[in-house]
C-alpha cells in the first residue's frame, strides 16, 4: 500500500516539512507495535494536481472533492490515497471545513481517500495521513478531550510533537484498525 502526496502552492519549508513527514511515516508505521509496511511517494508533477483540481472545480457535477479525487485516480491509479498539503484559504482547505467545521489544521474525507492538511506540521500531516489507512479520531466532540488511554496519542485533537519521534503514538485500537484496514486493503 503507499500514499502519494502533494502540495498546491507551499512555501519551500513548508513543502519541505510535508517531504519529510511522509518520508518518515513508512518508517515510524515499521516499528513494533504498529509493524505495518506502506511506501509513500511524492506526486512528481504538482501542475497534475493543480490541473486536476481545476478541471474538478470548473466541472461540478458532482461535489468538488469527489470529482478531484475522480480526476486524481484516473491519472495516478484507481486506488490512489493522497495526502495534499495547502494553504488554510485554498479552496480545497474550504471545502474540507465545509464539510466538517471543526478541522482547524487539517481534515480527511476517507471516501475518496484524500486527506488536506493545511497547518504543515508532521503531527498534523500523520494524523490526516493515518486516517487513510483506517485510523479513528481519539477524541469527542464538542470538547475534544481525548477517549483513549495513550498519552499523546496521535489521533488526538491537538496532535503534538510529542506523538511522533522514534516511535509514533497510537492507542491500542488505532493499531488494531490500522492492521486490519492495511490488511483488507492488501489482500
Amino acid at each position: 500500500m503507499r500514499l502519494l502526496y502533494g502540495h498546491f502552492g507551499l512555501s519551500p519549508a513548508d513543502a519541505s516539512i510535508l517531504a519529510q513527514a511522509m518520508e518518515e511515516l513508512p518508517r515510524l508505521l515499521a516499528i513494533p507495535p504498529v509493524g505495518l509496511s506502506i511506501g509513500t511517494e511524492l506526486v512528481a508533477d504538482s501542475e497534475d494536481l493543480e490541473r486536476a483540481f481545476k478541471d474538478a472545480r470548473e466541472s461540478f457535477g458532482n461535489p468538488l472533492l469527489y470529482d478531484f479525487m475522480q480526476n486524481i485516480r484516473s491519472q495516478l491509479g484507481r486506488d490512489a490515497l493522497l495526502v495534499v498539503g495547502c494553504g488554510k484559504d485554498h479552496s480545497l482547505a474550504r471545502e474540507i471545513r465545509k464539510i466538517n467545521p471543526d478541522a482547524l489544521w487539517g481534515g480527511t474525507w476517507s471516501e475518496v481517500g484524500l486527506a488536506v492538511c493545511w497547518r504543515i506540521e508532521k503531527p498534523v500531516v500523520w494524523h490526516e495521513a493515518l486516517h487513510l489507512l483506517g485510523a479513528h479520531d481519539c477524541y469527542c466532540l464538542p470538547d475534544k478531550g481525548p477517549t483513549c488511554e495513550q498519552p499523546n496519542c496521535i489521533m488526538q485533537y491537538m496532535p503534538s510533537a510529542d506523538a511522533g519521534g522514534e516511535q509514533l503514538a497510537l492507542c491500542s485500537e488505532n493499531i488494531a484498525a490500522l492492521r486490519s484496514h492495511v490488511r483488507t486493503c492488501t489482500e
